[in-house]
C-alpha cells in the first residue's frame, strides 16, 4: 500500500530576522546592535535630562528632555561604538506614557561581514562588563542591518538603512526583565577607563584569549560546586601566567618550566600595590587548593580555605585588567577596598584565624 505522503520534519534557525525581506541576504551582514544587561549604568550616557520646578520648596513642574547624544568610538575593529537612543509612547495601561532609554553596543561595516565577526566584538565587551560587575550578565536585545536590505519606496530607490530585530537563542538573550544595576555594582566605570581602554580590552581578548575565557567563563558555572570553581579558575591562572611571561620575552620553553605556583605569582606581581589583602601568600594557597581538587589522591581542601583561594583569585583577575585598562592605581585601590568581595576575603581571615586557634 502507498504511503500517505505525511511526513514530520523540523527546522532550526540561528538567527530570526523580524520583518527580513529575504533570509539569504542576512547571511552576511553590514551592522549589529546589542543591548547588555548594565551596560547603560556602567557607561553613565543618557538620553533624558529633567529640570524641575520648584514652589514653596516643593516641585511645581518638571521639564524632561530626550534628545540623543553623540556616538562613542571604543574601537576601530568594525568601527564598534556606543550607542544611546531614546523610545516615548503610550504605555500598556490606559492613559500611561512611557519614556525609555537604551544603550547599545553597534558595530557597523560598509561591507557584509559574517555574524561571528560582529558577535565577538559584542561577546568581548559583554564579558568586559561580566567581569567588572562579576556577575552573569545577558545580552537583552540584538538588531541587525543588511545595506542590500534598507527602506525602499515603492520605485524601488533605497532611502537609509532599516534595524530589525533578531531572535536567537546562539548568544544566551535573557529571558524576562533584564537585570538591574547600580554605578557601585561595578568594580569601576567607563569614565575610569574611557574608550581607550575598551579598545585596550578587545586587544587583550585577543592576545591572552586562553586564560581569560576560562576565567570569566567561572560566571556560567551556575550551580556548580566551589569545587567546580577552583578547577577552572586555576587552569585560567596557569594559562594568564604563562602567557605574560611569553609577552615578557620568556620563551615558550623556559615559561613552561616554571612551577605552578610561579606562573600565579606572574600575575600577582603585576597589581600586589592596589590588592586589600597580602598577594605573599596567594599562589601558595591557590596552588594546594587547585592540587587538593585536580588530584584524588590529594587532601580535600577546606571550605573556607578554598572560598578564600577562589575570592582572592576574582579580585587578582579584576584588578589585573583594570590595570591594564588604565584605571588608576588609587581608583583601583579604593574600589577593590570597597567591594563586597574584599570584605567577605577579610572575614575568612578571621574565620580560619579562629579555627586555627581552636586546634592549637
Amino acid at each position: 500500500m502507498g504511503g500517505t505522503g505525511i511526513g514530520e520534519g523540523r527546522l532550526r534557525f540561528d538567527y530570526t530576522i523580524l520583518g527580513a525581506m529575504s533570509g539569504p541576504t542576512y547571511e552576511q551582514i553590514n551592522g549589529l546592535r546589542s543591548e547588555i544587561e548594565g551596560l547603560g549604568t556602567w557607561v553613565g550616557l543618557r538620553s533624558l535630562s529633567t529640570e524641575p520646578e520648584l514652589e514653596a520648596g516643593r516641585v511645581k513642574a518638571v521639564d524632561l528632555r530626550l534628545e540623543s547624544p553623540p556616538n562613542i568610538p571604543v574601537a576601530r575593529r568594525l568601527n564598534a561604538e556606543f550607542r544611546a537612543n531614546w523610545r516615548y509612547g503610550p504605555g500598556t495601561a490606559p492613559d500611561e506614557i512611557t519614556i525609555s532609554e537604551r544603550l547599545q553596543v553597534q558595530t557597523n561595516v560598509k561591507r557584509g561581514v559574517d555574524w561571528d565577526d560582529h558577535l565577538r566584538v559584542h561577546f568581548s565587551i559583554r564579558n568586559l562588563l561580566r567581569l567588572v560587575a562579576w556577575r552573569e550578565l545577558k545580552f537583552a536585545s540584538h538588531e541587525v542591518t543588511r545595506a542590500t536590505d534598507g527602506v525602499r519606496t515603492l520605485d524601488g530607490k533605497r532611502h537609509g538603512d532599516i534595524w530589525l530585530p533578531v531572535l536567537t537563542q546562539r548568544t544566551g538573550m535573557t529571558v524576562g526583565p533584564p537585570t538591574k544595576l547600580r554605578q557601585n555594582d561595578f568594580l569601576f566605570n567607563f569614565t575610569d577607563v574611557g574608550g581607550k581602554g575598551v579598545g585596550r580590552w578587545l586587544q587583550l581578548v585577543t592576545k591572552f584569549e586562553r586564560g581569560l575565557s576560562l576565567l570569566i567563563g567561572v560566571l556560567d558555572l551556575d550551580g556548580a560546586s566551589l569545587e567546580a570553581h577552583i578547577a577552572q579558575i586555576g587552569i585560567g591562572f596557569e594559562m594568564l601566567g604563562y602567557d605574560l611571561l611569553v609577552e615578557a620575552g620568556i620563551s615558550r620553553t623556559q615559561a613552561s618550566k616554571r612551577s605552578y605556583a610561579e606562573l600565579v605569582a606572574v600575575v600577582t606581581a603585576a597589581v600586589e600595590d592596589v590588592l586589600p589583602f597580602s598577594g605573599a601568600g596567594f599562589p601558595d594557597l591557590l596552588r594546594r587548593t587547585y592540587i587538593g581538587v585536580k588530584h584524588a589522591d590529594r587532601a580535600r581542601p577546606d571550605v573556607n580555605e578554598g572560598l578564600l583561594a577562589y575570592l582572592q583569585a576574582v579580585q587578582v583577575v579584576r584588578a589585573w585588567v583594570g590595570s591594564r585598562l588604565g584605571v588608576s592605581k588609587g581608583r583601583l585601590q579604593q574600589a577593590l577596598r570597597d567591594d563586597a568581595r574584599s570584605l567577605r576575603i577579610q572575614e575568612l581571615y578571621g574565620e580560619l584565624a579562629l579555627a586555627g586557634s581552636k586546634k592549637a
